[in-house]
């Protein structure tokens, strides 16, 4: 093995060789510069190599410092002009400047008139003026002289006088009232103020010591009568019946109430006290009692188990102690002692030691006494010394609370009063516990209202059906559940729930039906066909040969999924088949895409190398599609023939006889000189080379109004000149021709209908007031032609002579003949009145289409009204009521006669 002989150190240079094998030349052995190698890792590397940097300015930034191939530094800096600070900002235009527009482009103007355009300074001065900057805002106000006064107008009862008449007037003004400046007192009134003299108060206060007012009424009051009421009224004490003075306020006397009377003596009314009239002055009462009570003290004892008391006695306590207890105490006498008794007081102080609960919530308390006469509610007791007595209190439990330990009652137990007043202490001690709060399971049972295409296309998230909670009877319960449409679809509105939170119920489980309700659509595109022309489209024929002269245009007309859709078919879902039938093509006048040879066809590429198969379409995806097909071929261009224009002219005007007044119209209208009156095409009027067609066309007479018809006559006949009906040719000539039409003897009328009311009232025979009345009237347009009242009884057919107000022949079996001055529309509006009504809604089908119905209903018939148009044209419209169900109050009806004279309109009233 050879050795490595050692060599000096020294810096590798990318100019330095290295030795290596070349794999690619068969494993030759070759020197390579070290910048081949070092190139080569960093190609491998992805790592680019940089040999040199250079700098240039751009348009607001300077870079400075290339060229760098080794090391080195860049230095930016922006190129804009001007000094930056805190108050300038850096401007579009590459300069730091100062907010807002530069003087020139201040424009200053006095009422609209500029003064200037390079304003530089605005200078306020004079008086009113003032000025203020805060953060750079300038605040300018100008308030006019101080001193000055624009106008001075005259007020109320002032008047305002001055020598100056420039504005603002700057002269003296005179002020000066010109109304009531002083107030005096007269006869009956006095007058006040705040200010003396009254002239120069403010307020000034009258007062009338008479004849204050008018009295214009006096009602009587409870306890009051009203006597000589129309003329000077008295008011009187009312002293008889239920309303007299003593029954309006009755009450309850108490012994400290006042009663008046009359003492005679002094001729006065007075008054006294109740517990100050002396019992003789109740004779009659004293005398009463005295009677009825002599005798009347005894013992009516019947019990066997105490002495029975036979005697009375009357003493003090010194001398009932005296004898009793002893032999001289008499069990059979009842002692009164009579005089003052030392009594005191004992007063229970009770201490409550209850816990668990509430006073109020989970107890009440009771504090009793006994003194030996039975248990009373008292926390004290008043009683002479000795006396024996015994206090207790009670918890009474309440809302269901138990006891949990302890005591409800506790007793001092027997006490005696002593010689003074005593507090007695007594405590209770309980432990006590609210009732059980009863719990209830909700069930969720999740049910689906959803509407719409994709109605239940949704899935929940969160609580599902079978899902329970556990709350207390009362407490509210909630679930969580979240509605997410599913691929493909969306709600719209919605979704929306309902029920997924509540009151849970006094029971222990509850199934809580929960809704979640939104509609549901299935998302859907849309796809559109567009014509687009074609390499090959051009026009043939058009001197000009421009396509904008054929103005061509395309309709379009789907086939799938039906054929209502135009350019764009939507609501199509993915998967959807869609397709057009071949577009239609329009093109203007003389123009003609259907005989170029080719004509107009379509191509699914702008060569028209592929011709486009009908239908056309294909199937849609999740995204809106669009389709462009390529209109080719050729349209053909023929020149029109070169058109006259016709003038009319009518003769034989006067043989029309118009009985109407109305007026009537002519058709074509006669010539006027640049007005109508012309037929053909007015606007080519150079010369043919063999003629002109003329435009087809009539001539006619037409009416004004739709109740006017020609009832003789009335068919104009050409008298000389070219037809108007398109079969005849005008001679070579620019000049217009005239054509010359003559009316014969025509005669123009108003139309006439036969009117007629056909009833039958069998079960409303209207008497003494009572029973049904029809008002029947007739309208031709808005126009009315006549009214009928009609009551019943009447056999069915019955006819009516005459309309109110207007007549017609005997023996007529119609109400009238009239002309329909108002038009072709014969209305009849009917009303019905005096019959027993109820109140009801105007609702259909109460009302119909077109009725005009409101008031109340017949409460016992029934039956319908119907206007009909001669016997072939049944029930134009008719309105059935029933008792106490439909008005016929307004109802109105309309029928439109034929254009022939004669029809006969009825109106039907029918009821049972």
């Amino acid at each position: 093995m050879a050795g490595i002989t050692s060599y000096s150190s020294g810096t590798l240079k990318l100019s330095d060789y290295l030795i290596g094998t070349d794999v690619s030349a068969e494993n030759v052995t070759r020197s390579m510069p070290v910048s081949d190698i070092v190139a080569s890792i960093l190609a491998a590397k992805s790592i680019g190599t940089v040999t040199s940097i250079s700098t240039s300015n751009s348009t607001f930034v300077n870079l400075a410092g290339g060229p760098i191939t080794t090391t080195g530094s860049l230095t930016s800096s922006l190129s804009a002009t001007g000094t930056p600070s805190a108050g300038t900002y850096l401007r579009g235009d590459n300069t730091w400047a100062e907010p807002g527009p530069t003087p020139t482009d201040i424009i200053s103007q006095n009422s609209g008139n500029t003064l200037t355009t390079d304003t530089a300074k605005w200078d306020f001065t004079g008086t009113g003026i003032t000025a203020s900057s805060i953060n750079d805002n300038v605040q300018v106000e100008i308030l006019g002289l101080l001193s000055s006064v624009d106008s001075v107008l005259n007020g109320v009862a002032i008047t305002a006088t001055g020598s100056a008449t420039s504005n603002p007037s700057t002269g003296n003004v005179t002020v000066a009232n010109s109304g009531v400046y002083q107030a005096r007192a007269g006869g009956n009134i006095t007058l006040s103020g705040s200010a003396t003299p009254l002239q120069y108060s403010s307020a000034v206060t009258v007062n009338t010591t008479s004849n204050a007012g008018t009295i214009t009424n006096v009602n009587a009051g409870q306890g009051t009568e009203i006597t000589n009421a129309s003329t000077n009224a008295e008011i009187d004490i009312d002293y008889a019946g239920l309303d007299n003075f003593i029954l309006a306020n009755a009450d309850t006397a108490s012994s400290d109430d006042i009663i008046a009377f009359q003492d005679l003596s002094a001729s006065e009314v007075k008054t006294a006290k109740l517990n100050t009239v002396q019992a003789s002055a109740l004779t009659t009462v004293k005398t009463k009692i005295d009677d009825a009570d002599v005798g009347k003290v005894k013992n009516i004892d019947t019990f066997t188990s105490v002495w029975k008391a036979k005697e009375m006695v009357t003493l003090t306590i010194s001398e009932y102690n005296a004898i009793c207890p002893g032999v001289n105490c008499d069990k059979n006498t009842l002692y009164l002692i009579v005089g003052p008794g030392t009594a005191y007081t004992a007063t229970l102080n009770p201490t409550y030691n209850v816990t668990g609960g509430a006073l109020g919530v989970g107890y009440t308390t009771t504090v009793e006494v006994n003194d030996g006469t039975g248990w009373v509610t008292s926390s004290s007791l008043t009683a002479v010394a000795g006396t024996t007595y015994e206090f207790r209190i009670t918890l009474t439990l309440i809302n269901g609370y138990t006891l949990s330990s302890g005591s409800l009652t506790a007793s001092t137990g027997t006490l005696t009063m002593p010689s003074s007043n005593t507090t007695d202490n007594l405590t209770i001690t309980a432990v006590i516990a609210p009732p059980p709060t009863p719990q209830c399971t909700v069930t969720l049972n999740i049910i689906d209202s959803t509407g719409g295409a994709g109605a239940g296309q949704y899935t929940i998230s969160g609580n599902q059906t079978g899902d329970t909670v556990t709350v207390d009877q009362g407490a509210q319960y909630t679930f969580n559940s979240t509605a997410t449409a599913n691929s493909g679809y969306y709600f719209s509105p919605g979704p929306s729930y309902s029920g997924f939170t509540g009151t849970a119920p006094s029971q222990a489980s509850f199934t809580a039906d929960a809704y979640i309700s939104g509609t549901i659509l299935q998302t859907t595109y849309e796809a559109t066909l567009t014509v687009a022309q074609g390499n090959t489209l051009a026009v043939t024929g058009d001197p000009g040969g421009t396509l904008s002269g054929s103005g061509i245009s395309y309709t379009y007309q789907s086939n799938t999924p039906n054929t209502s859709y135009g350019y764009k078919i939507d609501l199509l879902v993915n998967g959807n088949p869609f397709s057009w039938n071949q577009p239609g093509i329009s093109v203007n006048a003389n123009y003609d895409a259907t005989t170029g040879v080719p004509p107009v066809s379509f191509s699914t590429d702008a060569a028209g190398t592929t011709p486009v198969t009908f239908p056309y379409g294909g199937t849609m995806a999740t995204s809106n599609q669009s389709l462009t097909i390529y209109s080719q071929g050729n349209i053909v261009y023929t020149a029109p023939p070169s058109v006259n224009f016709v003038t009319m002219h009518w003769t034989g005007l006067s043989n029309i006889t118009d009985n109407t007044s109305a007026g009537y119209n002519l058709s074509p209208p006669a010539y006027i000189s640049g007005g109508p009156g012309t037929a053909g095409d007015s606007g080519n009027a150079s010369i043919g080379s063999s003629g002109w067609t003329i435009s087809p066309g009539t001539a006619s007479i037409t009416m004004v109004s739709t109740g006017q018809y020609i009832s003789s006559g009335g068919t104009p006949a050409l008298a000389s000149g070219p037809d108007i009906n398109g079969s005849a040719t005008m001679p070579a000539s620019p000049l217009p021709a005239p054509s010359t039409w003559d009316v014969p003897a025509t005669t123009i009328d108003w139309k006439t209908v036969i009117l007629k009311i056909d009833w039958e009232l069998s079960g409303n025979q209207y008497q003494n007031g009572k029973g049904a009345i029809y008002n029947v009237e007739f309208f031709s347009g808005s126009t009315s032609i006549g009214t009928k009242t009609i009551t019943g009884p009447t056999t069915i057919g019955a006819t009516s002579s005459s309309v109110d107000g207007v007549g017609i022949g005997s023996g007529a079996p119609s109400i009238i003949a009239v002309n329909m001055t108002g038009g072709t529309a014969i209305k009849c509006v009917v009303s019905r009145t005096h019959d027993a009504w109820y109140s009801s809604a105007n609702t259909w089908p109460a009302c119909g289409p077109g009725f005009s119905c409101s008031g109340s209903v017949p409460a016992s018939t029934t039956g319908y009204v119907k206007l009909q148009l001669n016997s072939g044209y049944q029930n134009v419209m008719t309105q059935w009521y029933s008792a106490g169900s439909t008005s016929v109050t307004g109802a109105q009806y309309t029928v439109y006669p034929s254009a022939n004279t004669g029809d006969i309109v009825t109106c039907y009233i029918r009821e049972s």
